[in-house]
């Protein structure tokens, strides 16, 4: 079996057998909805009829298994991120108006003396 080294969201190689087969079934199944969308199966293998992008189950050696996101999932990570953002510009601004207030300080004491 061949290493996952995939930038998307492929999450499994499974052998074409019976057992790997009932492996995708379950999976299916058993797939936490919330988090996923779907579950897709892209055959792997040699390519009888030519450079496609995927193998027919009937002659796949393997399958590539693939998880989209819910999109309330996404909606809700696209939310935090959003959130933490807002945060970060609400500390940078209170970092920017404690150095003006420290800059000010120091000129009200550089004329005090």
């Amino acid at each position: 079996m061949k290493k996952i080294e995939s930038n998307g969201s492929q999450m499994f190689n499974v052998p074409n057998t019976p057992e790997g087969l009932e492996f995708i079934r379950l999976a299916h199944k058993f797939l936490n909805h919330h988090m996923f969308k779907s579950l897709r199966k892209r055959g792997r293998g040699k390519r009888p009829n030519g450079d496609r992008s995927h193998v027919s189950a009937k002659n796949a050696e393997w399958f590539a298994v693939y998880t989209d996101e819910s999109d309330r999932l996404r909606k809700e990570l696209y939310d935090k991120k959003q959130r933490a953002y807002q945060i970060d510009r609400e500390a940078a601004k209170k970092q920017a108006l404690r150095e003006i207030a420290d800059a000010v300080l120091a000129q009200k004491n550089a004329l005090d003396i």
